[in-house]
């Protein structure tokens, strides 16, 4: 049931890259705005002694998930895979103990209030905000049988539309973990 073979997924690996290499830069930039939103949504975060990191998709780490998760056949053209990354900007809170995770979370859903319907899908943002969340099922079961705070995030982005995001809540403790 593959599309073609071994030249013709090597050429779609190498696409993608090229696209994804194209937009990094930008990429770079939405990842540093979503953090600086995501900031407001904890104000007590200095005392808190809360850590924000974030990561966009570097193109070297297409090939192995293109693979893994069959991306090839899902998705036609290396286009269409790139804007439809669920993790294209990773952003990590990281709090020291175990039981600020699910005040975290919550503050986070104080922040984001109001409903919207994209794509048939439900998220929450706030007034003026570009991150849209989707809150549902939180927090998920890890391999390990530990809880994680992994949220499934859009950006709304003026130059690069609409980019896949995922936002984790992890103590010091699950990090290490």
């Amino acid at each position: 049931n593959s599309r073609g073979g071994l030249q013709q997924i090597q050429d779609y690996i190498q696409e993608a890259k090229e696209i994804l290499r194209g937009r990094t830069e930008q990429l770079e930039n939405a990842a540093i705005n979503f953090e600086k939103e995501l900031k407001t949504a904890f104000p007590g975060s200095a005392e808190e002694r809360l850590i924000f990191q974030s990561r966009v998709k570097e193109p070297e780490s297409l090939t192995e998930k293109i693979y893994r998760k069959n991306y090839y056949n899902r998705y036609p053209a290396p286009e269409d895979l790139i804007r439809n990354l669920p993790d294209m900007i990773g952003i990590r809170v990281v709090c020291l103990l175990n039981q600020q995770e699910k005040r975290l979370f919550d503050q986070l859903r104080a922040a984001y209030p109001e409903q919207v319907e994209i794509g048939g899908e439900t998220f929450y943002q706030r007034k003026g905000g570009r991150i849209l969340l989707d809150l549902r099922g939180q927090p998920q079961k890890q391999k390990n049988g530990q809880p994680i705070y992994r949220i499934t995030c859009k950006w709304m982005d003026p130059e690069l539309g609409c980019v896949n995001c995922e936002l984790q809540i992890k103590s010091m403790v699950h990090f290490f973990w």
